[in-house]
């Protein structure tokens, strides 16, 4: 089982010139699968991997980026064809956001429609939800951000893929430290440093957020 994607099913064994049994495995790295030893059901379902690519294709079409969830206030609807954070914006509301944008784009797929294809989607601060053709994938929260792209979703053309990233709450803590705005509301203990110091966020860095890397399709 893929405890991230929920996934089951039976994997390919075979005995070695030693007599035992093996099984195929392909895990990504810093994933994990459960494995469970024991007699094939015959209604097992083979459980499928994608092969390392033969093929790639980036996306180059423009991406429109919305933001729709989070604060401390919105910052614009924007479009680009260059990837980087949004704290890289100029604007000062994206570099203090912390929440949720999505991001839109089309694209046309050149392989042959029906064979398996995984989605690269590069470096990814922090979350992503997948969904093409109005079809959702799953979730991503760590790398490497790939996922398979199940047989018959991708069209020959005007193919629209749609990801839903979140960030972490850094941003918005580091502007409210900045401001001076109250947000530690505990009543018996508050927030301290690692040396035990009053915590303050206003001297950190911009975390990197959003969509960062180049976007690819493999197959």
């Amino acid at each position: 089982m893929d405890p991230l994607s929920g996934r089951t099913g039976s994997l390919p064994v075979r005995k070695n010139a030693q007599g035992k049994t093996e099984a195929l495995l392909r895990i990504e790295p810093g994933h994990s699968l459960i494995l469970h030893v024991r007699p094939l059901p015959n209604n097992a379902d083979p459980l499928s991997f994608i092969r390392p690519s033969r093929t790639e294709m980036t996306l180059s079409d423009p991406w429109h980026v919305e933001f729709i969830e989070g604060g401390s206030a919105f910052p614009k609807p924007f479009a680009t064809k260059e990837l980087k954070s949004w704290t890289d914006l100029g604007d000062p509301a994206a570099e203090a956001f912390s929440g949720t944008a999505v991001y839109r784009t089309s694209f046309d797929f050149t392989g042959s429609v029906g064979e398996p294809v995984v989605l690269d989607l590069g470096e990814v601060r922090n979350v992503v939800r997948v969904k093409i053709n109005n079809r959702p994938l799953g979730s991503l929260i760590m790398h490497p951000y790939r996922i398979d792209i199940p047989p018959n979703i991708l069209k020959p053309c005007d193919n629209q893929l749609e990801l839903e990233v979140t960030n972490l709450g850094a941003n918005r803590l580091r502007d409210l430290d900045r401001r001076g705005i109250l947000w530690r509301k505990f009543h018996d203990a508050n927030v301290v440093s690692i040396t035990y110091k009053p915590f303050d966020a206003s001297g950190w860095p911009a975390a990197p957020s959003g969509l960062l890397g180049r976007v690819r399709l493999t197959h």
